[in-house]
């Protein structure tokens, strides 16, 4: 009686693990490669993505004004630039709630 399906091979070789960079410095932002050696620096990096995400809002708006008025004729800038906005600021609001998130925690915390 033969098998409908091959069997499985097992894997040959070794596998390397994924390497991911930490999510500050994918996202360009400074100070992301630190190791937290100062109390204020997770509050600058914070502020550095608050900054960036406006400045992407705001790209997105004058790409908009600009096909609207005629002076941007290729509408795929618009398109990427309102995704790149929308990407990050979901983004910005995740971190903003996972950040009220672990202080309601903590603040419920008995010690």
């Amino acid at each position: 009686m033969s098998l409908p399906f091959n069997p499985i091979n097992p894997i040959q070789g070794n596998i390397s693990p994924i390497s991911t960079p930490p999510v500050g410095k994918a996202l360009g932002l400074e100070g992301a490669d630190k190791t937290g050696e100062n109390t204020g620096e997770f509050g600058n990096m914070f502020m550095s993505l608050i900054n960036t995400t406006n400045g992407a809002l705001s790209d997105a708006g004058k790409t908009t004004q600009g096909l609207l008025s005629g002076q941007l004729e290729n509408i795929h800038d618009m398109t990427i630039a309102g995704e790149k906005a929308k990407i990050m600021l979901h983004l910005t609001t995740q971190l903003a709630s996972k950040m009220s998130t672990a202080c309601t925690t903590l603040f419920q915390m008995q010690l």
